[in-house]
C-alpha cells in the first residue's frame, strides 16, 4: 500500500484545505521530503502519522 495523496485541513502551517500529491512516491527507491525551515515538512509527516 502506498500513500498517493494527503488532504490537509485545519493543520498548523497550512492555511485552509490543501492537498499534497505524493504520486511519485512508491516507484521504488528512496522518498525525500525537502524544504526550507518552517516549510511544513514535520507537520506533513505528523499529519500522515495521525
Amino acid at each position: 500500500m502506498y500513500i498517493t495523496r494527503v488532504q490537509l485541513d485545519g493543520i498548523k502551517g497550512f492555511s485552509g484545505a490543501r492537498a499534497v500529491d505524493l504520486r511519485l512516491a512508491g516507484r521504488g527507491g528512496w522518498t525525500v521530503l525537502a524544504g526550507r525551515n518552517g516549510a511544513g515538512k514535520s507537520t506533513l509527516l505528523q499529519a500522515v502519522a495521525l
